[in-house]
């Protein structure tokens, strides 16, 4: 009798710690909220802890109130644009069962890039500037650097090209070369030395100039620009992996304002499986592979004015799969200025064009606008 008593109480024990730990408690409850966001990019607010039986309410701080159980998902997306500061802070405050919480998120001005790639097919006068190593017509700024993002920030370029490799000891840092030998006045193979071995040596300007400028991270090179600029990582045929590389942008919330340039199907497939909404933007040849996949992506075609430019017809394949068409102009071209007479063959090659990379982001946002793009 003692032994079934035991045994009944036991069992009642059990089921009541199963019970309650499925349904949680006020003190074990969890709010899932990020801190920093894109307009119009999916602000997903839930509380876990309490099961599903409480009741819950989100105030997105902006006047949209929505109701849902807790252990569920809201969503919202933030439309407004400051004056002029680049970005809004909201209150965001949950009350969940009997548990309320409150926090502040940062909203830029920013269109995210699911957005913004939206409105490039619909908007036959928007092309986009994106400058290669984040270089401008000044020579007197090392290319990939900080002060070379800020330049282009500062000149209203809207995106940057910025290259991937990994230290010996994992840290991922920009640079185009697997070497220093070129930017720096250092030598040295980056995947065989320490990040510190590394700051242990200056960049060089485009004119060969030392400077003070060290070689930055990737995770420096994207909160310099946070909320104000767009990024192409050109790392697949880098020594940085997909995951080294996602997971730095990932983990800064920042996979909105970023393009992964992948040189391989092999890569593309990489890139989503790490999240099936990453922005992936490969070359043109790839393009059916990106067809295979949800959403709206860039092709990358080459535009070359001693010859050997990608056909038109081979770019206009490519759209009639869904793809929207990037044009790299780089070789036999100066890095001074931009030529009219070739930017003007581009854009007859490539009518549906809606980005150019080049080595003069701010020429090149003067002349796009002198033809009627981008005001």
């Amino acid at each position: 009798m003692k032994r079934n008593l035991l045994f009944l109480l036991t069992a009642f024990l059990v089921l009541t710690s199963h019970s309650c730990k499925k349904e949680g408690t006020a003190e074990q409850a969890a709010l899932n909220l990020g801190t920093r966001f894109m307009r119009e990019e999916p602000v997903t607010v839930s509380v876990s802890g309490l099961g599903t039986k409480a009741d819950m309410t989100v105030d997105f701080g902006d006047g949209t109130v929505e109701t849902a159980r807790s252990g569920e998902t809201v969503t919202h997306r933030y439309t407004s644009v400051s004056d002029g500061k680049g970005y809004i802070d909201y209150a965001v405050k949950v009350q969940a069962g009997t548990r309320e919480f409150e926090k502040t998120i940062r909203v830029y001005d920013l269109l995210c890039i699911t957005s913004l790639m939206q409105r490039l097919q619909d908007d036959p006068k928007r092309i986009l500037n994106l400058t290669h190593r984040c270089n401008t017509t000044d020579l007197g700024i090392p290319e990939n650097s900080i002060s070379a993002l800020n330049a282009c920030i500062a000149g209203g370029i809207d995106a940057v090209e910025i290259d991937t490799h990994v230290t010996a000891d994992g840290v991922v840092v920009i640079s185009h070369d697997e070497t220093i030998n070129r930017c720096t006045d250092g030598t040295g193979k980056i995947t065989e030395m320490t990040y510190a071995e590394i700051q242990q040596y200056n960049l060089l300007d485009r004119n060969g100039r030392v400077t003070t400028e060290k070689i930055p991270t990737l995770e420096e090179m994207l909160l310099a620009g946070r909320g104000r600029i767009y990024y192409d990582l050109d790392y697949s045929p880098r020594s940085a992996s997909t995951e080294q590389v996602m997971s730095v942008v990932s983990s800064l919330g920042m996979m909105e304002q970023c393009w992964f340039y992948c040189n391989s199907v092999a890569k593309i497939d990489e890139c989503i499986a790490f999240s099936p909404k990453t922005q992936v933007y490969a070359w043109v040849s790839n393009a059916a592979a990106l067809a295979r996949h949800d959403g709206l992506y860039f092709t990358q075609s080459s535009y070359n004015p001693a010859g050997g430019s990608t056909s038109a017809a081979q770019v206009a394949s490519a759209e009639a799969l869904g793809t929207l068409t990037s044009v790299i102009t780089l070789d036999n071209v100066p890095e001074d200025r931009v030529e009219a007479r070739h930017l003007d063959e581009l854009l007859g090659l490539y009518p549906n064009v809606k980005m150019i990379m080049n080595n003069v982001g701010d020429a090149m946002k003067t002349a796009l606008q002198e033809r009627g793009y981008n005001e």
